[in-house]
């Protein structure tokens, strides 16, 4: 058996004049703002942000992390200040196969594998724990927003390279 999926951008963001990818992804700068259109951020898979290690994909393991630093970058503009460069690492790449069954292959934060794998039941389970924890994150995130920017950064990985 062979299953696929993947994503498709919605047309709007090129509709709407902001320069985006060959996928139809909005191009972002550092701080994942439209580099055609500053005030415009760009979150998630309708975002192409490029890493160090190349364009991150579209995945809730991205998405919810460039989430947080768009609204902490806006609330830093609303404040005077410039938004902070984002930053993030991949830590696994988890996918499930049925209620009592998945694969979760651990990475390096440039979404490489690492040895680490989890298969079966205790793969589902483990996938199913970090899928429930993020929302309790959203309600802490009420009252601090700052504790959602708990994601790995990915150290050397993340950083940009500077074309020589």
């Amino acid at each position: 058996m062979l299953w696929t999926s993947g994503t498709r951008v919605s047309p709007l963001a090129a509709a709407a004049g902001l320069t985006v990818d060959e996928r139809g992804r909005v191009v972002t700068d550092s701080a994942l703002r439209s580099v055609s259109h500053p005030d415009v951020y760009a979150v998630g898979d309708a975002a192409a942000i490029r890493r160090g290690y190349g364009v991150m994909h579209g995945t809730c393991q991205g998405g919810m992390p460039t989430g947080v630093h768009a609204a902490l970058s806006i609330l830093r503009v609303l404040a005077g200040k410039e938004p902070k460069p984002f930053r993030f690492g991949y830590y696994h790449t988890p996918v499930s196969l049925g209620r009592n069954d998945a694969v979760v292959q651990f990475t390096h934060p440039d979404d490489s594998p690492r040895r680490i794998v989890l298969t079966g039941k205790r793969a589902a389970q483990y996938k199913e724990t970090v899928t429930a924890v993020p929302w309790p994150t959203f309600a802490r995130m009420k009252k601090m927003p700052v504790s959602g920017a708990f994601w790995p950064h990915g150290g050397r990985y993340t950083r940009i390279r500077s074309a020589k």
